[in-house]
């Protein structure tokens, strides 16, 4: 009997801790680069294809895109997202915290440090920190890039 208990508790316990960050990387983006054809046609959908695009400026959208791949299942509302980055023009880490409004259904999250979040092509993130926060400030998934944690 106890074993068919724990078996049920780790099933309904598995698809709430299966959300992850698999992979993440950077890149800059012109406007032109990232826009969709939608966008020139008046549909400013963040879900474009294959991907969720978000941006700090949305009347902006040139900037370095942190570009996410999510495994599982996220919150369709109410999730938060903290970047915390060190950059290459500066020697403070500066956290930006942004809510998600779209859901995370999509795998890819390109989520675009635009504006005047991100001042140019020439700039680059030297380490940095991704966590994806449920509405109560609860971690859901982190990411850490390889020189977050190095000395």
């Amino acid at each position: 009997m106890s074993f068919r208990l724990l078996a049920l508790l780790l099933g309904l316990a598995s698809p709430l801790c299966g959300q992850r960050i698999e992979t993440a990387y950077t890149r800059y983006y012109s406007a032109d680069q990232i826009r969709s054809i939608g966008d020139y046609f008046g549909d400013a959908s963040p879900r474009q294809g294959f991907r969720t695009l978000v941006m700090t400026d949305t009347t902006n959208p040139a900037g370095h895109y942190f570009i996410l791949h999510l495994e599982g299942d996220f919150p369709a509302s109410g999730t938060l997202l903290e970047i915390q980055v060190l950059r290459s023009d500066r020697k403070t880490i500066e956290t930006i915290r942004h809510a998600l409004e779209a859901p995370l259904d999509s795998p890819w999250l390109y989520f675009g440090l635009t504006g005047k979040d991100w001042p140019t092509a020439s700039v680059e993130p030297v380490a940095w920190c991704i966590h994806i926060k449920d509405r109560d400030d609860r971690p859901i998934a982190v990411w850490k890039s390889f020189l977050w944690e190095r000395p």
